[in-house]
């Protein structure tokens, strides 16, 4: 299981700027927790949400999920020449 977070201040000072006060503050956080689960052998199900939550924006949640097959680690090669 891998679990994580991000925290993210932001803090704009422009003296020649849209707004009235030239002065803007962004708060935004963000939780994350995704598992792993082996099916087989060679299929593992992987699974996930992760939450943004932002002042201006409000909360998002992005579930998401998806199906890695593993082919066989078997290598090969084959080299010819030709004599001509």
């Amino acid at each position: 299981m891998t679990l994580g977070g991000e925290w993210k201040y932001t803090e704009l000072k422009n003296l020649v700027s849209l707004t009235q006060t030239g002065k803007a503050k962004v708060n935004q956080q963000a939780l994350f927790i995704e598992e792993q689960w082996a099916l087989s052998q060679k299929n593992t199900l992987t699974y996930g949400v992760r939450v943004d939550m932002h002042e201006s924006f409000s909360t998002h949640w992005s579930p998401r999920a998806y199906l890695v097959h593993y082919r066989d680690t078997k290598k090969g090669l084959n080299l010819q020449t030709f004599l001509v």
